[in-house]
């Protein structure tokens, strides 16, 4: 389960430099239905983008480090799960995480929107990042946790019906 979350998370992110290397390529059409596809996840403006190749990314510069942020949370996954020694509170840490990542994130669109403070290539990048970061550690102790549990149920299913199987044969002795 770790290694194909690793591999969805890197997968998508090399996803994000195909439209540019088709652009560059000359693959015009491949790389404009490339960044169609991006484009219902993100805006896509090119001054906002990380560029490859001379052309922008398939997503914005604050999505681009989301999901690098993501591949990164799992990648120190299991070394802040085997330090936090598989607590039961972990989950909910975790998500505590991920609700303090939005703050800054929130504050920097925010003050951008109102026009207080006008957000930076650098300010969206690491907003992103931690969000991302935060992200995948909690939707990843989501679903090593539901996969426990799911395990357990199974377990416990096998058992009893183990249990009933036994019943059953002493009952048919009597």
């Amino acid at each position: 389960m770790y290694q194909l979350s690793l591999a969805v998370a890197t997968i998508w992110l090399l996803a994000l430099f195909l439209p540019p290397a088709m652009m560059a390529a000359g693959h015009l059409g491949l790389g404009l239905i490339g960044y169609q596809v991006f484009s219902v996840i993100c805006h896509q403006i090119p001054d906002r983008s990380w560029h490859s190749q001379g052309f922008p990314l398939a997503v914005c510069s604050r999505c681009t480090a989301i999901y690098f942020g993501a591949l990164l949370g799992l990648l120190i996954y299991p070394s802040i799960a085997r330090s936090a020694n598989r607590h039961p509170y972990f989950v909910a840490c975790t998500r505590r995480w991920v609700t303090i990542s939005f703050f800054p994130m929130l504050v920097d669109v925010g003050l951008d929107w109102l026009k207080i403070w006008r957000n930076t290539f650098t300010s969206r990048s690491l907003t992103g990042l931690t969000v991302g970061i935060a992200g995948a550690l909690h939707l990843y102790s989501l679903l090593v946790d539901a996969a426990s549990d799911w395990h357990r149920t199974d377990r416990q299913q096998s058992s009893l019906a183990a249990m009933l199987e036994q019943t059953g044969e002493r009952n048919d002795d009597q």
